[in-house]
Parts: C-alpha cells; sequence; structure tokens
C-alpha cells in the first residue's frame, strides 16, 4: 500500500498509475515436482513469518482504490509453458525458478531449505522440462488506475 500511494503522490493529475504482482494461488507444475512444492511451502512458511503476501495480485484493485485511485482495471495475466513449447516453457520456468532464486538467501539463513534443496529443485525442473507432458501455470495481474 506504502509504494502505490507513493506513486499516486509523485504521479501528475491525469496520469496512469501501473503496478504487476504475482499471486501464487493458481501455480502448478506438472508432473508433479516434489522438490519445488517443498521449497514453494516453505516460503510460505517464511512469508507467514515475515508478513510477506504471497498473493497481493488478486489484491491489486483494493489497493488501488484505497490509495484514491479510479477508473481502475485489473488484467489478469496468466502464464504457462508446455513440454511442445520450449520457449513458452522456458521462459515460464524462468518466472518461477527465478522468483525462488530471488528468496534463496533469505530461505537459507532463515534455515528453512539449504544450498543442496536449491541444487535438487533445479536438477528436478530440468528432469521434468523433459517429460512429454510437462506443464507450468502461473498468474500474475496488472492494475492500471488514473490519478484524479
Amino acid at each position: 500500500m506504502k509504494a502505490v500511494s507513493e506513486m499516486v503522490r509523485v504521479t501528475k493529475k491525469g496520469g496512469l498509475v501501473v503496478a504487476t504482482d504475482t499471486d501464487d494461488g493458481p501455480l502448478f507444475v506438472y508432473p508433479e515436482s516434489p522438490k519445488t512444492m517443498e521449497i514453494l511451502d516453505k516460503l510460505g512458511e517464511y512469508a507467514r513469518r515475515n508478513n510477506v503476501n504471497r498473493f497481493i495480485g488478486r489484491e491489486l484493485y483494493w489497493i488501488f482504490y484505497q490509495a484514491g485511485l479510479t477508473s481502475i482495471n485489473i488484467y489478469p495475466l496468466p502464464f504457462f509453458g508446455v513440454k511442445g513449447d520450449r520457449e513458452a516453457y522456458q521462459r515460464t520456468s524462468s518466472v518461477l525458478y527465478g522468483m525462488l532464486d530471488s528468496v534463496k538467501d533469505s530461505l537459507v539463513s532463515d534455515g528453512a531449505v539449504s544450498d543442496k534443496d536449491y541444487i535438487e529443485m533445479h536438477a528436478e525442473a530440468e528432469r521434468n522440462m523433459e517429460h512429454p507432458g510437462s506443464i507450468i501455470f502461473g498468474s500474475m495481474f496488472t492494475a492500471v488506475g488514473k490519478v484524479e
């Protein structure tokens, strides 16, 4: 909320404020990736302990509304990749695993996971990419609001 309020403060009247964020709710990987799911679970525990909202994407409309923005539009952006489209699969995989890598140091220093866990997760992801029915799916939300 603070970030959006600051964006509103520095935006001229009639200007637009835009924000995009992920939402972990509809995230899935097939075939099931036990190590990835374990690390996501640990991330969830870490997030709860540190007041981090992993589901903020679905709250963007409300956050924009509370910040006084008008003409608010929300654009859900699903992202997915399947075995048959290696480029899309790698792009989607980079979103998921990039996010997990971005919190690695915090999770390791918190004792939630180890460096070995991350190595195993990436090896598992590479193996999954070769499965003929592999798919990764997730979502992001973009919010656009007008400053009055």
